[in-house]
């Protein structure tokens, strides 16, 4: 237990001490997993933007354990409807590789519904949030590379 809190919980922990918007409301570590419940604020911490830095320094502190991330919502019902409607189109640009129409999805249901969203992408996630005003939605989804995507010698 003590090495889990002097090798991971606290690293973790100074990980967000040093983010302003973003801190950690639960965590949970094991010796195979690290689950993590985060809070942002919205009007200081935008998840696309700013998270993959941190979500990678976290997960060389986590090691070989899962890691497990998950956001506390302030879903609003206009929101929660954008955000239902867009997850058909997220979803199959998922599965097709296709993330263009991931972006494309997400900006017309914002731009339908009056949100703010952000997007971004890279070798592991793609990182979506929407806005509107202090209610938000934020989610992180794997790229499953099935190993069929062309390979570049650099």
């Amino acid at each position: 237990m003590a090495y889990q809190w002097w090798f991971v919980k606290k690293p973790i922990e100074e990980v967000f001490n040093s983010v302003d918007g973003l801190q950690v409301k639960q965590m949970t570590v094991t010796m195979q997993e690290v689950q993590l419940e985060l809070m942002i604020d919205p009007t200081k911490y935008v998840v696309p933007e700013q998270f993959p830095s941190v979500r990678q320094e976290i997960s060389k502190v986590a090691g070989n354990r899962v890691l497990t991330i998950s956001f506390v919502e302030n879903v609003s019902p206009g929101l929660k409807v954008a955000w239902q409607e867009a997850m058909f189109g997220v979803k199959e640009g998922l599965k097709q590789g296709a993330y263009t129409k991931i972006q494309q999805t997400i900006q017309q249901k914002a731009h339908q519904y009056g949100l703010n969203a952000q997007i971004s992408m890279d070798d592991e996630y793609v990182y979506i949030q929407m806005t509107d005003g202090t209610h938000f939605v934020v989610q992180l989804f794997p790229i499953i590379n099935d190993g069929s995507e062309v390979k570049t010698s650099a």
